[in-house]
């Protein structure tokens, strides 16, 4: 068995925001396995965290929404529509390899109020804290930024996934022996 850490970073910026950029690649996680033909491998993957750090001065500014500690998930959204009006649209999705697009997963608003902010995108999509994302070992998750950004504009996303690779030694296949004969010295053995 092998365990680990992954992080997960990406920017994207003016140049990059149309295009699906990649935050984690399950499909390469079989390569940490060395001599991988000797082994079935299960492999277990989960983006346990996924924040957004925002930068976004061309869009117009929003309003900090009034959101309080007893604000059940549905009325914190609720609030937070209120002012998201000129908000950045970030869609996360996930595929696999020969997929450019994938399972859209969400659209998570991210607004501009005056400085850097940074966005919970796990809370965002799921819709439940405790949670995070679990990834099967074919898939791919990537990001891509609706809303034109312009020069000084940027999205940071950070994030951490934990990964298992279960090995098992795969049982031998054997064959029916062959007869061969070698000489040696003229005589056959």
């Amino acid at each position: 068995m092998v365990r680990g850490v992954k992080n997960i970073t990406a920017n994207i910026n003016a140049a990059n925001w149309s295009n699906a950029i990649e935050l984690f690649n399950g499909t390469t996680l079989e390569s940490l396995i060395t001599e991988r033909y000797k082994y079935d491998i299960g492999i277990y993957s989960y983006i346990s965290s996924l924040n957004a750090r925002c930068y976004t001065p061309s869009i117009a500014q929003s309003q900090i929404p009034k959101i309080y500690p007893e604000d059940s998930y549905y009325q914190r959204w609720e609030k937070k529509q209120e002012v998201l009006q000129e908000a950045v649209d970030l869609q996360i999705f996930y595929g696999n390899m020969a997929t450019e697009n994938g399972l859209n997963l969400g659209i998570v608003k991210l607004p501009y109020y005056g400085g850097i902010h940074t966005e919970n995108l796990l809370i965002e999509l799921i819709t439940n804290q405790n949670e995070g994302l679990a990834i099967d070992s074919n898939s791919i998750v990537k990001a891509r930024c609706l809303t034109q950004l312009h020069n000084n504009d940027s999205i940071n996303i950070l994030g951490m996934a934990e990964y298992q690779l279960d090995t098992v030694p795969q049982t031998p296949t054997l064959t029916q022996p062959e007869n061969f004969g070698v000489t040696i010295g003229n005589t056959p053995t």
